[in-house]
């Protein structure tokens, strides 16, 4: 009899796990839906980008040095936003500055003139490094027209340009990988998650964005779209 009971609650205890890890597969799968997630980014949503930048910046002093920054970058942006066609319904991209693989800086504004896909990524996190395959293909196969910035969240304490660049050595990735050491590319476009990714056309507009993991389908969406308004 006791062994009967024992075998019955094993049984009731598998039904449970199962149970509760569809329940969790369901929460993931709406987390990061792929092309669900990938929404135009028009004018309006410039308010919500401050509101975000605002509410980073308040979090630690170091982060407010970097809004001074920032504001300085806004401000040189203002003459570019003044060359655009009025009628645009997109914000303009805003300027930061990371770290080539070679340390060397690199600004956003020198990337313009291409039509541009941003991807933020740590490597302890596992939704960016389980998209990462698809972005490898499709750099392969668009990285002639298309520019790729693959921007690390490098906060010197879970992840450091050297844990990066392990992770990558280990990878085999060709994309070309940048480090926002200064928190310099994350508060000028309010990350607070991550991956996200950002497609920006050759006029420097900002086109389409999407948090949580996106698939090769979604990605290439995305280049269509920034590809489609450079064409207007």
């Amino acid at each position: 009899m006791n062994q009967k009971l024992k075998l019955a609650g094993v049984v009731l205890l598998l039904i449970v796990l199962i149970a509760g890890s569809t329940l969790i597969y369901q929460n993931l799968k709406e987390n990061y839906g792929g092309s669900k997630n990938l929404v135009a980014v028009k004018e309006e949503s410039t308010e919500a980008q401050t509101e975000s930048t605002e509410a980073q910046t308040d979090s630690t002093e170091a982060q407010t040095e970097n809004t001074e920054a920032q504001a300085e970058s806004a401000e040189a942006q203002e003459d570019s936003t003044e060359t655009q066609d009025q009628d645009s319904e997109y914000s303009m991209y805003l300027d930061f500055t990371v770290l080539d693989m070679d340390g060397n800086e690199v600004t956003l504004e020198s990337k313009i003139g291409k039509p541009l896909v941003i991807n933020f990524w740590a490597s302890w996190c596992p939704p960016c490094k389980g998209e990462m395959p698809d972005f490898e293909e499709v750099y392969q196969e668009k990285g002639e027209d298309i520019t790729f910035m693959m921007v690390n969240m490098t906060d010197g304490g879970r992840e450091t340009i050297e844990t990066a660049k392990s992770f990558l050595n280990d990878s085999g990735y060709t994309f070309p990988i940048y480090f926002d050491t200064e928190q310099s590319a994350a508060v000028a476009y309010g990350i607070s998650s991550i991956p996200t990714t950002i497609f920006i056309d050759a006029k420097g507009q900002i086109i389409a964005g999407s948090t949580g993991a996106i698939d090769k389908e979604t990605l290439l969406k995305g280049i269509d779209m920034i590809l489609k308004e450079n064409n207007e």
